[in-house]
C-alpha cells in the first residue's frame, strides 16, 4: 500500500481525538482501498488538503451512517466541552462536528510533516451533493477507514491525488503507430499533460527520429510496415541500451512477449488502449 504510513497516521490521529474530544473508543478498524460515497451518509463533512510541493492533494472526508450518530457524537463532544447536550440535527451539530474534523485533520498532517510530507488543509464543510471537484489529469488513490465505536460505525475517507501534468510537463515522448488514429489519440492525451510529443508512422521512420529527438519515453507499435516494432527497438537497442520503451500490440503471442522481456520493455500494452491507464503508466516511469 503506497500511502500506508499515512493513513496509519489517520488513523492514529482518530483514535486519539475520539477519545479525547467525545470520550469514545474505537474497539476496531478496517482498511479498504475504495473510494467512499458520500450519499450514502447522512452528513458528510470533507477537508481538503495540499502538498506544498504540489505534487499530492485530496480530500478528508468523515461520514456518519445517520442523524443519530451525529447528534451522538456531537452531543459527547459539546459535554465534553462543558457545553449543554446536543439534542436535534441543525447547525450547531454541524459546527461541532466541523471543528472535530479539523482537530483529525490537523493532527495527522502535523504527524505527516514530521514524516516529510508538508502539506496545508482547508476550512471542513459539509458536503450537500456528494459531489468533489477533481480537476482533470488526475491520478487517484482513494481509502475508506471503518471505525467501530461500540455499536455505532463511523467512516473516515482519505484520497491522495496526484497531478500528471506536473510529473509530465516537459518530458519528450516519440510515439510510433501506423495507425494515425491511434497515434494521434495518445499524442494529444500526452500534450494536454504537458508532454512534447513527436509521431511517426513506421518502425523505419521512428529509429529516425528516435536519434534526432532523443526521448525520454519511447511507445512502439508491435505490427507496422517498413519494420516492426521488436525489429525498431533492436536497432534502438544498440545505440542507446537504456532506452525507455512501451510496446503496444493488438495480441499477446508468447513468442513476441518474450521477445519484447528480453529486449527489456517496460510495459506491454494490449489495445485497445485505455488513455487513463496509459497516463498513469506513463506517469509511473517518471516517479521520483
Amino acid at each position: 500500500m503506497k500511502f500506508n504510513q499515512y493513513i496509519e497516521t489517520l488513523i492514529e490521529s482518530c483514535i486519539d481525538v475520539f477519545q479525547k474530544m467525545a470520550k469514545m473508543e474505537i474497539t476496531s478498524h478496517e482498511i479498504k482501498h475504495q473510494k467512499i460515497i458520500p450519499d450514502k451518509y447522512a452528513m458528510a463533512i470533507a477537508v481538503s488538503y495540499k502538498d506544498v510541493n504540489e505534487k499530492i492533494q485530496g480530500f478528508f472526508i468523515l461520514g456518519l451512517t445517520d442523524e443519530a450518530m451525529a447528534i451522538r457524537l456531537a452531543s459527547s463532544i459539546a459535554e465534553n466541552m462543558g457545553l449543554s447536550p446536543i439534542e436535534k440535527f441543525d447547525e450547531e451539530t454541524t459546527d461541532i462536528l466541523a471543528e472535530f474534523m479539523n482537530t483529525v485533520v490537523g493532527q495527522a498532517i502535523t504527524a505527516w510533516d514530521q514524516m516529510g510530507l508538508s502539506a496545508e488543509f482547508d476550512t471542513p464543510f459539509q458536503m450537500e451533493d456528494g459531489v468533489l471537484e477533481e480537476g482533470d489529469n488526475i491520478v487517484s488513490e482513494d481509502y475508506t477507514i471503518y471505525l467501530t465505536i461500540g455499536d455505532d460505525n463511523v467512516v473516515m475517507s482519505i484520497s491522495f491525488k496526484e497531478t500528471l501534468k506536473r510529473q509530465l510537463r516537459g518530458k519528450k515522448i516519440l510515439v510510433v503507430d501506423d495507425s494515425k488514429l491511434i497515434r494521434g489519440a495518445l499524442a494529444k492525451a500526452l500534450e494536454k499533460d504537458g508532454c512534447q510529443v513527436v509521431q511517426a508512422g513506421d518502425g523505419l521512420e521512428g529509429v529516425k527520429l528516435f536519434k534526432s529527438f532523443r526521448p525520454d519515453l519511447t511507445v512502439l507499435d508491435l505490427v507496422m510496415p517498413k519494420l516492426g516494432g521488436l525489429e525498431a527497438l533492436a536497432r534502438i537497442r544498440q545505440t542507446s541500451p537504456k532506452a525507455k520503451v512501451f510496446m503496444l500490440t493488438s495480441s499477446s503471442k508468447k513468442a513476441d512477449v518474450i521477445t519484447a522481456a528480453q529486449l527489456k520493455v517496460l510495459k506491454y500494452i494490449k489495445k485497445p488502449v485505455a488513455m487513463n491507464k496509459f497516463l498513469a503508466l506513463v506517469r509511473s516511469v517518471f516517479d521520483e
